[in-house]
């Protein structure tokens, strides 16, 4: 997730820097299909991903992060206080590639009417870009939105639909630099969506 990278880890790196300076972290960048193969084989301690990519492995759910309709600012949409799928999907659309955010895939498969996608992208900046300059919409989640907000307006959805969050391992893996950063992200995370901001 490029909004974990943004949002988390730079708390978790410091974290270890001066807590466990034995321990090397290493941070990989992939999509949820990679992923879940890394935590798999083993190449990777631990690695972040949705709920409906985790069931063969362990999974923690941290957070639960609700998906928002994204548009450019002067889109007729925007003067609505929430927008619908179906109502989104009248307009070109800017998706993640595939693979990349299967909760937005799932949530846009129990819609009546296919996506008329104009452009497909892996990376969240790239579609904020190309949504900010009129290109289309698209459907983004609250967590990339804090970090990726600027020029485009937001609005939930309706009805709710929500991601979960969480950190997987393999379920043979008994990692004890896995253990201590689930601990750490639990304790750090109740404060983090305590707070009036979110942050």
């Amino acid at each position: 997730f490029s909004s974990v990278t943004a949002m988390w880890l730079p708390h978790v790196v410091p974290f270890f820097k001066g807590n466990y300076p034995q321990f090397e972290v290493q941070i990989f960048d992939g999509n949820y299909d990679e992923i879940h193969d890394w935590i798999s084989r083993g190449q990777v301690d631990c690695g972040f991903l949705s709920s409906i990519l985790a069931e063969d492995l362990t999974f923690y759910p941290l957070h639960q992060d609700a998906l928002c309709a994204v548009l450019p600012r002067e889109h007729p949409l925007a003067q609505r206080s929430s927008v619908t799928p179906e109502e989104l999907l009248q307009y070109p659309f800017i998706i993640e590639t595939p693979g990349c955010d299967n909760d937005i895939l799932h949530l846009l498969e129990k819609c009546t009417k296919n996506p008329q996608v104009s452009y497909s992208f892996r990376d969240d900046t790239l579609i904020m870009a190309f949504v900010k300059n009129g290109f289309g919409v698209t459907v983004s989640q609250d967590l990339v939105m804090r970090a990726f907000s600027d020029g485009v307006e937001v609005r939930p959805l309706e009805p709710e639909s929500h991601r979960t969050i969480g950190l997987s391992f393999a379920r043979t893996t008994n990692s004890v630099v896995s253990g201590v950063l689930l601990d750490y992200l639990q304790k750090s995370l109740q404060k983090y969506d305590s707070s009036p901001s979110g942050s």
